[in-house]
């Protein structure tokens, strides 16, 4: 077998599977090929011809008493095989002379690599994302570098094995340049980079993370229109999704939903209200009178009709919105401004009763209006932001509508407030927990991150005042 090598670095950097003990055992078994054998013959030859000459040049003049000099030989004379044998030894020592090689390191890195391409455990990570790298390498994953690793570009494999220790940056850039030939099983990247399917480092396609737009759920907006499809796929006590009551408004449809959903609010809370307190409600100087009641019932027995789908067969006319002059009733009797007319007390208790089982009978279907209270408090939120930015509060639809059309650039949702929180000392809080949710086709996987924490408000939750002070955490 003929090999001719000049740097560990021809052999290695072609081809950074090899094994160099290979080499070793290659270069043991070495003969010379046909151009170094004529290489060795012709030099054998030129040495021979330069003493031959200087022979000549020494020879005694005609004439010259000066005995003749002895006969001296320059180069040794050897056999050919011998010559042969000692340039190629001294071609080996040479090689190995000007590069040491530590085979136990490069063993030991090699099993490292090659387990972990059995257990599918190599990632990329576009990006710092210092949390997340660290906790994968802590579970004996490896990184693949991405192409831009300046050490891997400029070290050689060689200086790389030299210098490289155990977890330090020369290891990792060693590491990258062993796996250029395989694919990564785990990518992680910003959604902003651009796709290219030519880019050898990204491929294959199978092993990154991709995501419908219409099910975007890590922006609100997303988040509004998976909680809007999500009846079709919960079972009732085994997969259900409890939340406020949400609309996005981003077109007249939603718009006109939301405006049903507020409406449907005052009503159920200002029944939810009489049920309590109704009979201590009439007043011999009362003003208002009990058809604001009649027509908050009817209101609500309509969408409980809906919601049990009779409305086709329901009846009782119902207007879809209330009229300016019922809302300012229902606002002035739940802030206690104003009392109904006396009626007889049979009148008074019949009705009182009315109340109480529409009631029981809504908040079977309607189970927010536990929570919901009396202000009918909704929050305003963009879409596409986090951390409290741009949130409004309203008790006011028409308020909150024109904020939202003076703002046509921003996308809003509108959100039902929780009136009756848990507070801790009088104080609103939430409890921040990190999940990681990945799901394929059908299959559906939550990591749940073990540690959580709790954020407080700084003053102390109050419905007269909506300062973000109290109501953001």
């Amino acid at each position: 077998m003929h090999l001719k090598v000049k740097y560990v670095e021809d052999i290695w950097d072609h081809d950074p599977g090899v094994d160099l003990a290979d080499i070793t055992l290659q270069l043991g078994n070495l003969e010379p090929s046909k151009d170094d054998r004529a290489e060795l013959v012709q030099q054998r030859i030129d040495l021979l011809t330069l003493s031959q000459q200087q022979s000549k040049d020494t020879s005694p003049v005609a004439g010259s008493k000066c005995s003749t000099p002895l006969k001296m030989n320059t180069f040794p004379r050897v056999k050919k095989q011998e010559d042969d044998d000692f340039v190629l030894n001294q071609r080996k020592r040479r090689f190995f002379h000007n590069y040491s090689f530590n085979f136990q390191k490069h063993k030991q890195l090699k099993e490292k690599i090659t387990a972990a391409i059995e257990r599918k455990n190599i990632f990329s990570i576009v990006g710092q994302y210092p949390a997340l790298r660290k906790a994968l390498k802590k579970r004996n994953w490896l990184e693949k570098q991405t192409y831009k690793c300046a050490l891997a570009q400029d070290l050689s494999m060689h200086s790389l094995l030299h210098k490289a220790h155990e977890g330090n940056e020369f290891e990792e850039a060693l590491i990258s340049r062993i796996l250029r030939p395989h694919n990564a099983d785990f990518i992680w990247q910003n959604r902003h980079i651009k796709e290219s399917k030519k880019d050898r480092f990204y491929t294959p396609y199978r092993s990154r993370i991709y995501y419908d737009r219409t099910s975007d759920f890590t922006m609100k907006e997303g988040l509004v229109k998976v909680i809007e499809t999500i009846h079709w796929h919960q079972d009732d006590g085994i997969a259900e999704l409890d939340s406020p009551r949400t609309h996005l408004l981003d077109c007249e449809d939603s718009i006109t939903r939301f405006l049903e959903d507020f409406q449907l609010t005052t009503c159920t809370s200002f029944l939810h209200h009489l049920s309590k307190f109704l009979d201590s409600m009439f007043d011999e100087d009362g003003t208002k009178d009990v058809t604001i009641i009649t027509t908050a019932m009817n209101y609500c027995r309509y969408h409980l009709a809906c919601a049990r789908h009779e409305d086709v067969d329901y009846q009782e006319y119902c207007s879809p919105l209330l009229s300016a002059e019922d809302r300012a009733t229902i606002v002035e009797i739940l802030r206690e401004e104003a009392r109904f007319k006396m009626l007889p007390g049979y009148e008074i208790l019949s009705l009182v009763a009315q109340v109480k089982k529409l009631v029981l009978e809504a908040t079977k279907h309607f189970p927010d209006m536990k929570i919901d209270g009396v202000r009918n408090v909704w929050i305003l939120k963009p879409g596409n932001r986090c951390r409290g930015l741009g949130i409004q509060i309203f008790n006011d639809d028409r308020k909150l509508l024109e904020f939202v059309d003076a703002n046509p650039d921003q996308k809003y949702v509108a959100q039902k407030y929780i009136e009756k929180p848990l507070l801790i000392h009088s104080t609103k809080f939430d409890i921040r927990q990190y999940f990681l949710v990945t799901f394929t086709g059908n299959n559906l996987r939550v990591w749940m991150f073990r540690d959580c924490y709790l954020r407080f408000s700084s003053r102390e939750f109050n419905l007269d005042d909506y300062n973000e002070s109290i109501h953001l955490t």
